[in-house]
């Protein structure tokens, strides 16, 4: 028995046919086809579930930091609103040792650590 399989230029394989009714070579290509659409998806998963876990990180940094900096505003003056101590310049060395940022932006980056924190959390 023959191979089923035509050729490129749309001839009659003519090698030996295995159980499958196609040849060796045939059967082979096709196996190669099936791995490499099976892999292309495994491949999307992967990524599709990189990115989920690269969110999921980023939020538990943010979550992280914006607790820590709490924590560090509390013993600056623990009995004193945040909102008091970002205009202080007595803590204006502190506040940018915390953030890593001038004095004039540590308030507007502390609110959108917050909001950011308070959509993962609430």
């Amino acid at each position: 028995m023959t191979c089923c399989a035509t050729t490129k230029p749309d001839e009659q394989c003519s090698r030996e046919a295995l159980a499958s009714g196609y040849c060796f070579q045939i059967e082979k290509d096709h196996k190669i086809q099936m791995f490499k659409k099976e892999l292309k998806k495994m491949h999307q998963r992967v990524r599709t579930f990189s990115e989920k876990l690269n969110a999921y990180h980023r939020m538990i940094v943010d979550i992280n930091r914006c607790d820590y900096i709490k924590y560090r505003l509390d013993q600056l003056e623990q009995h004193r609103p945040y909102r008091f101590i970002w205009n202080d310049t007595r803590f204006k060395e502190e506040l940018e040792e915390i953030f890593d940022l001038p004095f004039d932006e540590c308030q507007q980056s502390y609110f959108s650590l917050l909001d950011r924190r308070n959509a993962i959390v609430h």
